[in-house]
């Protein structure tokens, strides 16, 4: 039973990651509210998906020294941190690209990371379905 119920808080992980990819939903409210031009809006993304790859390569490493929960918790106050971070700014750019680029970038990369390899452990024999999932 606590091999499904970790598959299932992998698929909310990345549930809650994936909202990255509705980056235009929030790249229209920044260039509204604080008229952030296209481009700005583009360097955070394209900060936040450069950190969050480069994460990655390093997440195995330091999944060695920690246990996955401490690297889920982690990612989750590096996510939170990240948007609070860009909540706060009053619209700087270089505080929202912190914010939301760097941290939240990290912390994707982090809870991304444990969400992929977490399922296929507990379930080697179905890496194609949990990889899926």
């Amino acid at each position: 039973m606590k091999k499904y119920l970790l598959v299932l808080a992998s698929f909310v992980i990345m549930l809650c990651l994936g909202g990255v990819y509705a980056w235009s939903i929030l790249a229209s409210e920044l260039m509204e509210t604080y008229r952030f031009s296209a481009t700005q809006t583009q360097i955070i993304f394209g900060t936040l998906i450069a950190v969050f790859s480069t994460s990655m390569v390093f997440v195995p490493r330091l999944a060695k020294k920690l246990n996955n929960r401490t690297l889920v918790y982690t990612s989750a106050m590096l996510f939170l941190s990240g948007y609070v971070l860009a909540g706060l700014s009053g619209g700087n750019f270089y505080i929202v690209l912190a914010g939301i680029g760097v941290l939240s970038g990290m912390a994707t990369g982090l809870g991304y990371w444990v969400s992929l390899t977490l399922p296929v452990r507990c379930f080697p024999e179905k890496k194609g379905l949990m990889t899926g999932i």
